[in-house]
């Protein structure tokens, strides 16, 4: 890199940084104050610099992590993360609507996006449905609390299934042995189907004790970094 170019891509580099932090802080202050105006014009500020994948990665993850320490240190109320996660879940609908709407999939393979009984954190399964669909892959989303046998239900649809699962709260670790089993026994059956599972909760499992087919990823970016995700990033 030329010299005198250090100088600009710093400040570049610097000015992201706080743009993010600013916006970050911004929506926070927008939920205290249950202010949906102040979170509609950052947003907009925002998108005018930004692809919506970025802002919801780079602005909306660490904006929902901060939160999440919030909560756990009684700073703010189940109204306040109701309110935050139902304007960014709006956002999110939004660019799926918009996606769906331009994309004829391929149906040789298929996504099913679901969380288990129990489960109802669905913002990063959503915005995953978003970005599969955004690179033309046929994404089907299921939402919260869904039965493995309701799940086995698609098989006699689609001939290769990849089913992607967020395990925040659900299940337990002292019910996921028998979860995974279950899985294996059921889900997995077919040898050409398998399992991605993000969140918390695989943070207490041992990918050695898993079935084959079954990969864990403790949050997006180290799934949007990984090798299964390569052929869908083109």
């Amino acid at each position: 890199m030329p010299a005198h170019q250090i100088p600009q891509n710093i400040l570049t580099a610097t000015s992201t940084k706080l743009t993010f932090e600013h916006a970050v802080d911004s929506f926070k202050l927008a939920m205290l104050s249950f202010d949906q105006t102040k979170f509609e014009q950052t947003f907009q500020g925002l998108k005018e610099l930004m692809s919506f994948r970025d802002i919801f990665l780079e602005v909306f993850v660490p904006l929902l992590e901060q939160i999440g320490v919030l909560w756990l240190l009684d700073s703010i109320t189940p109204a306040n993360e109701h309110f935050i996660s139902s304007l960014i879940q709006q956002k999110v609908l939004t660019n799926v609507e918009q996606v769906g709407q331009q994309l004829n999939p391929s149906d040789a393979k298929v996504f099913v996006l679901y969380l288990p009984e129990n489960e109802i954190h669905d913002l990063g399964l959503l915005f995953l449905h978003y970005e599969l669909l955004s690179r033309g892959q046929r994404s089907i989303y299921l939402g919260q609390c869904v039965p493995i046998e309701s799940l086995v239900q698609l098989q006699a649809q689609f001939k290769d299934i990849t089913y992607v699962s967020y395990f925040t709260v659900s299940p337990s670790p002292s019910n996921a042995q028998r979860y995974m089993q279950k899985v294996e026994d059921e889900l997995l059956a077919r040898a050409e189907d398998d399992l991605w599972i993000l969140g918390r909760q695989t943070g207490h499992m041992v990918p050695d004790e898993l079935p084959s087919r079954v990969s864990i990823y403790p949050g997006l970016s180290q799934l949007l970094a990984s090798e299964a995700w390569k052929p869908i990033e083109g």
